[in-house]
């Protein structure tokens, strides 16, 4: 299953910036419209506007941010104001996977050694944390 959290940020007066969890909702369906419909349904059972909203932030998968049939186009028809805001830790992940690509040893490599290194010793494991 996969799993669906629907968060909102607002400015209160008094509080300052809020975020709020409205859902976290399980659906095996990955497509815009099964994610746009519940978006929709979601809004409305919290007596909230789809009309103000002023960004739409998810992973930069094709499903959320494509040019022809995504969530967020769908969310543009109904709030033509609304803007694209990517997930920058994403985007950070990404820059890092396909970087990884172009070094001239394995990583996955490199990793495992580092762990084999400070898996059997509590002192250098105690010293690596001292460390950081």
């Amino acid at each position: 299953m996969k799993y669906f959290p629907l968060c909102v940020r607002y400015f209160d007066k008094k509080e300052g910036i809020q975020n709020f969890v409205l859902d976290f909702y399980c659906d095996p369906n990955e497509g815009s419209k099964s994610i746009f419909n519940r978006i929709k349904t979601i809004i409305n059972e919290n007596g909230l506007s789809l009309d103000n909203i002023v960004s739409y932030s998810a992973d930069n998968a094709p499903v959320n941010f494509g040019s022809n049939n995504s969530v967020f186009q769908k969310l543009k028809l109904i709030n033509e104001n609304i803007i694209k805001a990517n997930c920058n830790c994403h985007v950070l992940h990404n820059t890092a996977k396909f970087g990884l690509k172009k070094l001239d040893f394995d990583v996955e490599s490199l990793i495992l050694k580092i762990y084999s290194e400070f898996s059997t010793s509590a002192k250098k494991v105690s010293e690596l944390k001292n460390f950081f």
